[in-house]
């Protein structure tokens, strides 16, 4: 130990000239800490079907003495059941914290820092820095702060062993800052704020900066807005390749692979709402976006080969609105459009075999793409009288996706989209809700090689719903949805079978709420669903169906409590799905109906596979508790236990002599229990 704390010292004094961080802040308003004392704690537990997640938080601002001190702490923990029963584990823990005294008037002393680590890769990351805060005025603020660096990883690994972890350490030198202003008695306001840091540990180099602003005016109802985002961010891994890695031993770090990643992104967003009189109001907005990263790979070996890529991606989005609304009315008339490229290429082309460089451009080329869409869209919502709401609206939509030549998705697409509704009010009681949608898709492929995809979608729904309240202690909703939906292509290439498909979905749904004695309520939640699959013929406008799926659910709850909350059920599933290659296991038997055992005395295990029913069913009970302590402290358990059963009922002829036990062995199906768990809870102290 004492060795390792002086290979840090002396690697500490002798990079004091290379930093190993520089961190820049531009913050909006220096926030400063609560004047008053408060800790939060927070635990969760769930289990699920295959995993374990336990979870905790720790947030705390405290006040001691003339510190300020603020704590954060976020850590969960996942164990994933696998197949053989056993556990992959996975921990994140991630700590935050900072600490500040006055030390006079315009002087405070700042310590910040932070801690992650990842127990599935094994890598701690940890800096702490420290320094004066010089608060010039009102609005301006700066700090300069000392301190270091540490990031624990995996090295390379002998053969079967584990990779011995290494930790690069480094000093650390970083800048805090924040400006704000106004101008115009305020109706002017900007604010700007940014981050960075840059690294320097053992070969490996990394930076981070980032640069936000906002600028506001606010004049006779109109608003304008406009923001930015500037950021670029390098970060550099070891290969994790062992053979890339021969040098360790040597203790030259330097002679290592490493791989560079670089980003950079710039985004700005503008926005305008004007009023024209007194029920019109106009809006608009733009949406700028451009991002490139770099990947380069350094300190390989020769005779490796590495494909270093450049990735470029730019967007640009438009939308403009005009709204009309009065008392009893709205109306809106919408327009967006907007254009998206991205391009790949390989930077180090000239550094490749001719022929390796050619098939990595062109596998990169596949996908690169530019694209532009314009739609136009429009809402009503009116009200007729006490009783009558109506609703409608509409959008058209049309998008054009260009590849390069290598690649066919070429396409356009146009799709229109309506929705109309009634909503009537009956009585105090009783509403009622009519609403129908539709919808039409249609792709086009430009290059011939997927030209027999071209196809169309059109879709139909009626949702009524009822909801009727006899009562202040009842309430009833009852709902249907009937959808039908058809896929069409435009053509069938000759000997091929058309793919004409057709879905029809019949839903019921039933919710209802009886309260008793002012403490006790009842809850019933009920569904019903049919959905027919089918090959559709257009011609004749008739389907040939190959598949139904159905599902009955059921959920009855008993709730005690107004603000200590417990409730107890029973919940209930029934799915039955058709399959045309269900796999049964069964034991075979012999003429006069005895089992067959092979020559060592074990059972004959044989499998058929028939097209049939898939049945699932699943009935269990149900159990929450919802409990608010003091001090806004709260307890939360929900709790269900799920016994399942899985069987088939099968279709067509099966083997004379094992008819019997094979349709009773896929009668009898599988038995499992599914226990499932969730804990929360959170403390104020």
């Amino acid at each position: 130990m004492a060795t390792r704390v002086r290979n840090f010292l002396r690697r500490l004094s002798g990079s004091v000239l290379v930093p190993a961080c520089l961190l820049i802040v531009f913050s909006t308003g220096w926030t400063p800490l609560t004047s008053f004392a408060q800790t939060s704690v927070d635990i969760g537990l769930e289990r699920d079907v295959n995993r374990y997640r336990w979870t905790a938080g720790f947030d705390s601002d405290l006040d001691a003495g003339q510190w300020k001190i603020r704590v954060r702490d976020s850590f969960s923990s996942d164990a994933y059941v696998l197949f053989s029963n056993s556990y992959l584990l996975r921990d994140e823990n991630r700590l935050g914290w900072s600490a500040s005294r006055p030390v006079s008037d315009r002087v405070t002393l700042r310590v910040v820092g932070d801690s992650d680590w990842f127990s599935l890769s094994r890598v701690f990351i940890h800096s702490t820095l420290g320094g004066f805060s010089y608060k010039v005025n009102n609005n301006f603020a700066v700090t300069p702060l000392l301190g270091f660096a540490l990031d624990q990883r995996p090295g390379v690994s002998e053969v079967n062993t584990a990779a011995p972890l290494r930790a690069d350490v480094g000093p650390a030198i970083g800048l805090m800052s924040r400006y704000r202003g106004s101008a115009d008695n305020n109706a002017y306001s900007f604010d700007v704020s940014g981050m960075g840091n840059v690294q320097r540990i053992s070969p490996r180099r990394g930076h981070q900066y980032r640069l936000t602003g906002l600028a506001a005016r606010e004049q006779d109802g109109a608003n304008f807005s406009a923001r930015f985002i500037a950021s670029t961010v390098r970060r550099d891994t070891y290969q994790a390749v062992s053979f890339l890695n021969r040098d360790l031993d040597t203790g030259n770090s330097f002679s290592e692979s490493i791989e560079q990643t670089a980003s950079d992104t710039l985004g700005i967003i503008v926005d305008a709402t004007m009023p024209i009189g007194r029920t019109y109001r106009l809006s608009a907005s733009g949406d700028l976006t451009a991002n490139g990263r770099t990947i380069k790979n350094t300190g390989a070996p020769d005779e490796t080969l590495f494909f270093d890529t450049q990735y470029d991606r730019r967007s640009f989005d438009f939308q403009g609105a005009i709204v009309r609304e009065t008392q009893a009315s709205r109306i809106e008339i919408a327009s967006t459009a907007g254009v998206e490229e991205e391009s790949r290429s390989l930077t180090n082309r000239d550094e490749l075999p001719e022929i390796q460089a050619t098939q990595k451009s062109n596998l990169l080329r596949q996908a690169d793409y530019d694209r532009g869409y314009f739609s136009l869209a429009t809402s009503f919502r009116g009200q007729m009288g006490r009783r009558y709401t109506v609703t409608m609206s509409g959008t058209a939509r049309i998008l054009n996706h260009n590849t390069p030549e290598t690649n066919p998705d070429d396409r356009d697409e146009v799709s229109f989209t309506s929705r109309a509704g009634l909503q009537v009010r009956v009585s105090d009681a009783l509403r009622t809700d009519l609403t129908f949608y539709g919808t039409r898709y249609e792709t086009v492929y430009l290059k011939s090689e997927r030209s027999a995809e071209n196809n169309v979608q059109r879709s139909i729904r009626f949702n009524p719903s009822i909801v009727w309240n006899p009562s202040v202690a009842t309430t009833v909703r009852l709902s249907s949805e009937v959808r039908a939906t058809y896929s069409v292509d435009q053509f069938t290439l000759p000997g091929r079978r058309p793919r004409d498909q057709s879905a029809r979905e019949m839903r019921y749904e039933l919710d209802g709420r009886r309260t008793i004695a002012d403490q006790f309520a009842v809850l019933v939640s009920t569904s019903y669903s049919t959905l027919h699959l089918g090959r559709f013929l257009e011609d004749s406008f008739a389907e040939i169906p190959f598949d139904t799926l159905q599902i009955k659910r059921a959920w009855v709850r008993l709730q005690a409590g107004r603000t200590f909350l417990a409730d107890v059920g029973v919940r209930t599933l029934i799915r039955s799905d058709y399959n045309q290659s269900l796999s049964v296991a069964y034991q075979p038997v012999d003429e006069s109906g005895i089992p067959l055992v092979d020559v060592e005395g074990n059972p004959v295990k044989a499998t058929i596979i028939r097209p049939g029913r898939n049945i699932i069913e699943q009935l269990g009970p149900t159990a929450s508790l919802v409990w608010p302590m003091n001090n806004r402290s709260s307890l939360r358990l929900d709790g269900w236990l799920i016994f399942q059963r899985v069987y088939q009922n099968l279709y067509g002829v099966l083997p004379d002599g094992n008819a019997s036990v094979i349709r009773e062995a896929a009668k009898n199906g599988r038995m499992s229990t599914i226990p499932n768990l969730t804990m929360t809870i959170r403390w104020i102290l």
